[in-house]
């Protein structure tokens, strides 16, 4: 809660993933039951989520001056689709956008028009081209990486950055939840 307290006045553009629409009534059968847990938080403490309740409803943010669009997952289907493939590149045309960022697969990369993907610890110049950048996961890599990803982008270079944290902590808290082991065990095992 306190983390959600202080997130309204840092962050500049924010968006709404599948789960955070989940808890507030978009949701399928995969996440069911988190938002089912997550709505019970809610209930006991919804001031604490005035802000993630707005940026829930957001599918999609406009940034750096009209170059690029934010979605979770996919500019068809922000909450669900898929952003890994080359197929978002017509729709980046279409629109008139240089940049995706999208974050739902969990995994970190950037994918550029006709140059592939990747994944590695070089920052990667992307200006004067279309791409699609994942900056990772802090709470949930699904990168065989054990350490909370994000990324960074200044003056048209993507540079990822990876760092630890308590992830038996998390596990502890996954437990308490009353989540069985698999979800806090997939944290050390980064999937």
């Amino acid at each position: 809660m306190r983390l959600l307290s202080c997130l309204e006045d840092k962050i500049k553009y924010a968006i709404g993933g599948n789960h955070d629409a989940g808890l507030f009534g978009y949701t399928d059968r995969i996440i069911e039951d988190y938002a089912a847990y997550t709505r019970k938080i809610y209930k006991k403490n919804y001031k604490d989520f005035a802000w993630l309740k707005k940026t829930a409803k957001v599918e999609t943010e406009y940034a750096l001056d009209g170059k690029a669009i934010l979605v979770h997952a996919g500019i068809r289907n922000p909450y669900w689709g898929d952003s890994s493939n080359y197929e978002p590149f017509d729709d980046l045309e279409h629109l008139g956008f240089d940049y995706l960022f999208c974050g739902h697969s969990h995994y970190q990369f950037v994918l550029i028009q006709d140059k592939g993907r990747f994944v590695h610890n070089e920052p990667i110049i992307i200006s004067n081209q279309r791409a699609i950048i994942n900056p990772g996961s802090v709470g949930q890599p699904r990168n065989r990486s054990t350490k909370a990803n994000y990324s960074i982008l200044e003056d048209d270079v993507v540079t990822f950055r990876r760092v630890t944290y308590d992830i038996y902590g998390a596990i502890e808290a996954i437990k308490k939840a009353g989540y069985d082991d698999w979800q806090g065990q997939r944290l050390t095992m980064g999937r």
